[in-house]
């Protein structure tokens, strides 16, 4: 027997002229959105040091919950 799965509305935005993690945490706020999800390339130790980390940053910025999928 084959269950229906439940459905995620979700919207794509093109924001510009601000950096990505400000956009996001914006956007969801604007939005009112319940959940952020986003990607993250695991990258650790000095690689994420030098490079930083939208998701690191969208983290400690938003007051939307975030799950970061790596």
């Amino acid at each position: 027997c084959m269950q229906s799965q439940p459905k995620v509305d979700m919207q794509a935005r093109l924001i510009e002229e601000v950096t990505p993690a400000i956009g996001i945490v914006q956007t969801a706020k604007s939005e009112d959105a319940d959940l952020i999800v986003l990607g993250s390339h695991g990258r650790s130790g000095i690689a994420r040091l030098m490079l930083g980390s939208v998701a690191n940053k969208v983290v400690a910025e938003s007051l939307v919950p975030v799950l970061v999928v790596r």
